[in-house]
């Protein structure tokens, strides 16, 4: 006879006796203090052990001087906002280039992670203000309020990339040359022009990450595992972006190309902002997703001569339709309502229109409306590559305005890849197949 699974032993595995987790540190081998517009650079220790996916994160003191009184406004989500382009680089090789990062971060953190999660991250995340200045509230959960000059304070969050977004731990020991570069953005992209800063600095920058040491005889098992080819392969994900002009005053319809080469989209994200640098009255800039049909149009999307969704999602007739999709874009087959958004009303319903042609958001609440939709053949499927494939078109954006934008806009599309890790066992030589 079966046990009922209630009462069966558990069958468990057991650790060998030399296992060890060791949390490490890793420091910029460029300098100590980086401000606007410099690289930080980091070389990971490699040569041994496996990496654990989720420890790898990223903390340092983010300093701003010379503001006017009553503090400087800081936008997006602050952990990233200093951050504009991501590198990583395998052996000198760049695998992995992501431009806008701050703002993919950003997105990232609104699609998954609900209001009171936000609140509750305040402190390592930067939202709020400095606590002398005004106390801590839900309604302040998109940007932070400086206090008096110079404003520091300490930040930390983790760093979405192909090494964090690895399924399953990586085998540092088989791995050359590890460099990750952070590029830093401009004040006039971080920060509203009312009493902004005129210098940041980033100082006690340190990458961490945990690397978990198995028995020598764990590690040779592992290499055996190889395929035919003396290739182990890992699944991991990552994000390929670029970006289309939209002229004021466009309407009609829109086909916007992106040329994207990738054999397995998981899913589409769409962020528009308006194409102005962020003020006292232009808004937050590239921080403010628009819906630039402003409640009157439709958003698709083609890939492979396919259509996503294949009914054009209409802001028209059921806006909160968008919604559903977008859930169904980042969690797939996970039930929509059990998902974690913290998009509010308030940031959902920016309109081109009602953003206009100086921008009316503040700082707290930046247009959040994001345009989704799941592209996978299985969605969550765990099989090793589940998406449509752009490798012989483009990715076409297809937009429908019935009413004017308001503004120049740039439409920016974030495309989420299954990113598989090819490692020769016997050169350590690492590639990205994508």
């Amino acid at each position: 006879m079966s046990l009922p699974i209630e009462v069966a032993p558990k069958q468990m595995g057991q650790l060998p006796p030399s296992t060890s987790c060791n949390s490490l540190v890793s420091n910029p081998i460029n300098g100590a203090s980086f401000t606007e517009n410099q690289q930080i650079i980091f070389d990971l220790v490699t040569g041994r052990g496996f990496l654990n996916p989720n420890s790898l994160y990223i903390r340092y003191r983010f300093t701003a001087t010379s503001m006017a009184a009553g503090g400087g406004q800081m936008l997006g989500c602050p952990v990233y906002s200093p951050f504009l382009q991501f590198q990583m680089l395998f052996n000198s090789q760049v695998v992995e280039n992501i431009v806008d990062y701050n703002l993919y971060c950003e997105d990232m953190i609104n699609v998954k992670t609900d209001v009171a999660s936000k609140a509750g991250l305040a402190r390592a995340f930067g939202y709020g203000a400095t606590s002398s200045v005004t106390p801590f509230n839900f309604n302040t959960v998109n940007g932070r309020l400086l206090g008096t000059t110079p404003d520091s304070f300490p930040l930390s969050a983790p760093l979405p990339c192909l090494l964090s977004q690895s399924e399953s731990y990586v085998p540092l020991f088989m791995f050359g040359a590890v460099r990750i570069i952070l590029t830093l953005d401009t004040i006039a992209n971080m920060f509203n022009t009312t009493n902004a800063p005129t210098g940041y600095t980033l100082t006690n920058v340190e990458l961490c990450y945990d690397i978990i040491n198995f028995d020598p005889a764990v590690e040779s098992y592992y290499a055996s595992l190889a395929n035919q080819s003396g290739k182990i392969v890992l699944k991991s994900y990552s994000v390929a972006t670029g970006s289309q002009p939209l002229a004021s005053g466009s309407s009609g319809s829109f086909q916007l190309p992106f040329n994207y080469r990738l054999a397995s989209i998981k899913s589409l994200l769409l962020h528009n902002s308006p194409a102005v640098a962020p003020g006292a009255t232009t808004g937050c800039g590239k921080h403010t997703a628009l819906d630039i049909t402003s409640n009157n149009g439709s958003y698709s999307f083609e890939v492979a001569q396919n259509i996503y969704p294949p009914r054009e999602l209409s802001t028209a007739n059921n806006k909160a339709g968008i919604i559903s999709e977008l859930c169904l874009a980042l969690f797939g087959n996970k039930n929509i309502a059990s998902n974690s958004l913290g998009i509010t009303p308030a940031t959902w319903d920016v309109t081109s229109t009602s953003y206009g042609a100086g921008g009316t958001d503040a700082y707290s609440a930046p247009g959040g409306f994001l345009v989704g939709v799941n592209t996978e053949r299985v969605p969550s499927s765990s099989s090793m590559l589940t998406g449509v494939s752009s490798l012989l078109a483009p990715i076409n954006v297809r937009l429908n305005i019935n009413t004017a934008t308001s503004q120049a806009c740039q439409i920016r599309l974030f495309a989420l890849y299954d990113a598989l890790i090819e490692i020769d066992v016997n050169t350590r030589e690492v590639r990205i197949l994508q």
